[in-house]
């Protein structure tokens, strides 16, 4: 076949599944939560992504502390909406923006496309949703419970959807 002959190139597609845990993974594999960066004890922008549940209850649905997107009323991340999610306008800058700060990471070594369009889709699938099942697994498995405890402190959200086996 001659040279060009191929045809174009196929897009490939990302077959990652849209949860925390894996836009988790690409926060650490991109050395988010190191020191000196969202981890240890200065934190860049009040920041906190050192541990799965830390960097989950840091992100969504919680006011940034840039005081620019704090006052246009954008969030860390706005369940289901992409537009009022500061963390992925941080990551889509190229260069440093005058009112926004620095591009993330600030390495100058960027997020690959099918990196943000996985932070893109864990958004638009309304984290806040997926929460309460997110912080029932990591509380089980850190009691090896099978259940919330007593309480109230079972998130309402649970109650309704989701029928939690008793021991």
């Amino acid at each position: 076949m001659a040279s060009g002959c191929e045809g174009p190139a196929q897009p490939t597609t990302d077959d990652r599944e849209a949860t925390f845990e894996a836009v988790f993974a690409v926060f650490d594999a991109n050395g988010c939560a190191t020191a000196g960066c969202h981890g240890g004890d200065d934190l860049a922008a009040e920041l906190d992504l050192d541990g799965l549940a830390v960097a989950h209850a840091q992100l969504v649905d919680v006011r940034c502390a840039n005081t620019d997107a704090d006052s246009k009323g954008l969030l860390r991340v706005t369940s289901g909406q992409t537009d009022a999610s500061f963390l992925l306008t941080k990551l889509a800058l190229t260069t440093n923006d005058p009112t926004l700060g620095l591009p993330m990471p600030p390495t100058g070594e960027f997020l690959e496309d099918a990196d943000i369009d996985l932070v893109r889709r864990w958004i638009e699938a309304a984290p806040r949703l997926q929460e309460s099942e997110f912080a029932l697994n990591l509380y089980k498995r850190s009691v090896g419970a099978r259940k919330w405890p007593t309480g109230t402190d079972k998130p309402r959200s649970i109650r309704r959807r989701q029928k939690i086996p008793r021991r």
